[in-house]
């Protein structure tokens, strides 16, 4: 398994490989500074193994920056 997570926990990624696939979970949160109200979305994904995965996990990180492990 490896995770993924933005330095202010809005956006996380794990993905674990099964074998011939790997899952993908992405997390979005968001914390509102005025009131303290949080929302989550958290989506899961199964792809195959391989070059599938590299090329999600090359556009979002070129998208989003880096994650820390």
């Amino acid at each position: 398994m490896r995770a993924w997570q933005s330095l202010e926990r809005e956006l996380g990624i794990t993905a674990v490989h099964t074998g011939s696939h790997v899952r993908l979970r992405v997390d979005l949160r968001h914390v509102s500074f005025d009131n303290g109200a949080e929302w989550t979305v958290r989506v899961e994904l199964t792809l195959d193994a391989g070059q599938a995965a590299s090329g999600v996990r090359a556009e979002v990180a070129g998208r989003h920056g880096s994650f820390e492990r």
